[in-house]
């Protein structure tokens, strides 16, 4: 039988200052602490290229017979021949020609005709201003160059292209502009040093400005993905040179359906909602939430990810923010993702739930009706070990900050057992977590579920489960924190004698080396 020998006043005082360390702090973490566990996608982190290889069909001009469709290598020295013309045609024919050449679907020889010696030859085409079909292709022919590898790339910005291109962002031409675009994304996703430079010549507000001014689908889209490789890379961004890219992020995500397209913004804006209330607060004034959480059940993983990321940003918010997200469905749509199949999705959205069980009473109300905890419970029994362990965070959230009827429904849906099974890992920090969570419940089974007979019900489930045989091996932990937090759940909550208890630790103490 179960029951606790101390004055409520003393088990108050137990309490307390057991759970010293689990404060709200430590309760509400903020991403600082979760992104190296849950930011190592690379696909996420790093920026994208794109190397242009699609054939224009439209013609600007007439070009002579001899231009060909198709260049191989082998052409090199003919287009050589005709940059050394005098003749402005033999100079479009060279630019047309070096493009076609680098788009080459496989393997184009980048590092040839870097070696040919023609890249400043190309960027002294790109600001011929009167002759824009010339500006076209020697843009085409940078842009993919960019789109090589980091080395091929830095040839570019090496001799000084970026605020070249920049310029051209202005140009008269929209079939200019979008080659500069595409030229300016290439090279802003290179590097975050390149990326910096683009912004410190204005490249972002001439590119938003690009993406508000067209009704064209391929400069919508290629000005976006341009945007978003400017709002990531590590170290990332200054926020006060990319949050005027918000409004035109959300813009196009609340206009749009391209997949290719919602992936750039979406993965814009999980960046740029990263890291304080203030980028959070901007994002929700765009008013693109409530598209982004319809966008956690699409069916494409591409789009599902950023999606989930973005609002996981938002619920680490102040309680006002996470509300919001609640206030539109946002429990319902997490939990849906609980059964994923994806393992990044189930992780995001464990971990984005574990912080909303951080907030108030409120918004755990939503996540009970919402059916998010019994989900959470198997996930802590059956999933991967990183996924467990921040549904442990989870559950301990909700015991700590919970109402007794919150707590109650976290046993009826079988959180002692779950929990208690987890004492016997070897990851101190999920048993340390699960301890707490624990010994919340069993406080409220002591003030509020008490039985008849005195006893604490919850104390009994634990005592059923194997939990508290569990708690007493763990008296012999080799962690300072987690014996002593044993020690004290077990002197809190179940009877037994003080003189054998004494005895107990006294054996363990003379037979263990404690780690301090």
């Amino acid at each position: 039988m179960s029951e606790g020998k101390d004055s409520p006043s003393k088990l108050e005082q137990r309490a307390k200052e057991f759970m010293q360390t689990f404060n709200q702090e430590d309760i509400k973490r903020r991403k600082e602490e979760q992104t190296v566990e849950l930011r190592k996608s690379k696909r996420a982190d790093q920026a994208t290229k794109r190397r242009n290889f699609q054939s224009n069909d439209q013609e600007w001009v007439k070009v002579n017979e001899k231009y060909k469709k198709y260049y191989v290598l082998a052409d090199l020295p003919e287009l050589l021949q005709a940059i050394r013309a005098t003749d402005p045609e033999r100079h479009l024919f060279a630019a047309q020609g070096l493009r076609k050449l680098l788009s080459i679907e496989h393997q184009p020889p980048i590092q040839e005709v870097i070696d040919a010696g023609v890249v400043p030859i190309l960027i002294e085409w790109i600001q011929r201003f009167e002759f824009p079909q010339l500006q076209f292709e020697s843009t085409w022919a940078l842009t993919n160059i960019a789109s090589g590898t980091h080395q091929h790339c830095q040839v570019i910005v090496e001799k000084g292209a970026i605020p070249l291109l920049v310029k051209l962002l202005e140009s008269p031409n929209e079939e200019v502009r979008e080659q500069a675009v595409w030229a300016i994304g290439n090279i802003g996703g290179d590097a975050a040093h390149c990326r910096d430079i683009i912004l410190q010549h204005n490249g972002l507000q001439l590119l938003i400005n690009c993406v508000e001014n067209t009704a064209k689908p391929s400069m919508i889209k290629n000005g976006s993905w341009a945007i978003s490789n400017l709002c990531r890379g590590k170290p990332p961004p200054a926020f006060e040179m990319i949050k005027d890219a918000i409004p035109i992020l959300a813009k196009v995500v609340m206009e749009h359906h391209d997949t290719e397209l919602l992936t750039d913004c979406l993965w814009a804006l999980s960046h740029l909602s990263e890291g304080g209330e203030e980028k959070v607060e901007m994002v929700i004034d765009s008013g693109c939430i409530p598209r982004v959480i319809q966008f956690l059940g699409h069916h494409i993983y591409n789009v599902q990810l950023p999606a989930i990321r973005t609002i996981g940003n938002v619920v680490t918010g102040n309680d006002k923010q996470t509300q919001i997200v609640l206030g539109m469905g946002g429990a319902v749509a997490l939990s849906n993702l609980l059964s994923s199949p994806k393992k990044n999705i189930r992780k995001e959205a464990v971990w984005s739930i574990s912080n909303i069980c951080a907030g108030s009473k409120e918004q755990l109300d939503a996540l009970v009706a919402a059916e998010v905890f019994g989900k959470i419970i198997n996930i802590v029994q059956k999933d991967e070990k990183e996924i467990r362990k921040e549904a442990v965070w989870a559950l301990s959230n909700a015991a700590a900050g919970g109402r007794a009827d919150h707590v109650a429904h976290l046993v009826q849906q079988g959180i002692i057992p779950a929990l208690c099974n987890l004492f016997t890992l070897q990851d101190v920090k999920i048993v340390s977590v699960a301890m707490e969570g624990i010994n919340r419940i069993l406080k409220h089974g002591q003030e509020n579920f008490k039985t008849e007979q005195g006893t604490n019900p919850f104390a009994d489930i634990v005592e059923e489960c194997g939990g508290l045989d569990k708690l007493e091996q763990l008296q012999g932990h080799p962690n300072t924190n987690i014996y002593e937090k044993a020690r004290t759940i077990i002197e809190n909550y179940f009877e037994v004698e003080e003189d054998e208890n004494s005895q107990l630790i006294q054996l363990i103490k003379d037979s263990v080396q404690f780690t301090f």
